[in-house]
């Protein structure tokens, strides 16, 4: 996860994400914010392939270096998952092939 002022941008083994509004957590390190979450799968793309972008909700809770994510993503708001971040570590990605 990458955060500026503006958002932050997510990558995952077979999946991206994007906050498109500042992350702020209130005194107790609770935070809310929309975006988009992406679903990828590996092998080449079609042309006319249907986007798999929809609408997602991250929330989560900021401790220390530490943030726990959780997010839900489409119409019928279902859990995608839920994650714990360190700042200023690198996640182990396997990227869909």
């Amino acid at each position: 996860m990458q955060v500026t002022a503006k958002g932050a941008t997510l990558d995952f083994d077979c999946a991206s994400g994007e906050i498109t509004e500042p992350v702020q957590a209130d005194a107790f390190g609770n935070f809310t914010a929309v975006g988009t979450f992406t679903r990828e799968r590996g092998g080449p793309v079609r042309k006319d392939a249907a986007d798999n972008t929809a609408a997602a909700k991250y929330s989560g809770t900021i401790s220390g270096d530490s943030m726990r994510l959780s997010i839900t993503s489409g119409p019928d708001n279902a859990p995608v998952g839920e994650f714990v971040l360190s700042r200023g570590t690198r996640g182990r990605l396997v990227r869909c092939r």
